[in-house]
């Protein structure tokens, strides 16, 4: 028997994880539970290496079991979802209308969303006030270009770049 679990466990031996195996994997990213513990909202991202381009969307599930529906469009990345103390509305950043990301609140019960910022440098990390009046965020600021709109849009505009390609390096030079 003991020949036998050998020879078994050497044809099953699985084969090595590659980089590709890594990417295509989906990646599930801040769960929040709603105020009335009933739902959960979580983003989800997808690699699209062709593209080098990473994609998510943010979904509810109920908190005691069942299908996910998606609530935001994910033909770019909305992620970071945060749930109003009412929990009536899920806030959100997207770059859905193009680069930088930007605010955006989803209704639960009417199933809508709108835009909540147009900033030139950009939100990230929205949360709630704890009265449910307000939200906050962060945003990118040039300090050497001031913070009127005209002054962060030329910067913005002088920081843009191409989109960067990987590469993998064998070795580095040192002393």
């Amino acid at each position: 028997t003991f020949v036998i679990a050998v020879l078994i466990a050497a044809t099953t031996q699985a084969a090595p994880i590659t980089f590709n195996d890594l990417a295509s994997l989906q990646r599930i990213g801040a769960p929040r539970l709603s105020p009335d513990g009933k739902w959960i909202a979580y983003d989800a991202s997808n690699i699209d290496m062709a593209a080098n381009y990473r994609r998510s969307a943010i979904y509810l599930i109920p908190a005691g079991g069942g299908a996910a529906r998606q609530i935001s469009d994910g033909s770019k990345q909305d992620e970071g979802p945060a749930w109003s103390p009412d929990g009536k509305l899920i806030a959100y950043v997207s770059n859905r209308d193009g680069d930088p990301k930007q605010v955006y609140l989803y209704d639960v019960a009417a199933g809508t969303t709108r835009k909540l910022t147009s900033l030139r440098g950009g939100a990230g990390s929205v949360k709630w006030s704890p009265d449910g009046k307000a939200v906050v965020f962060v945003s990118d600021v040039y300090p050497d270009w001031g913070v009127a709109v005209e002054c962060t849009r030329m910067a913005a505009g002088d920081l843009q770049s191409p989109p960067r390609k990987a590469g993998i390096m064998k070795s580095l030079l040192f002393r």
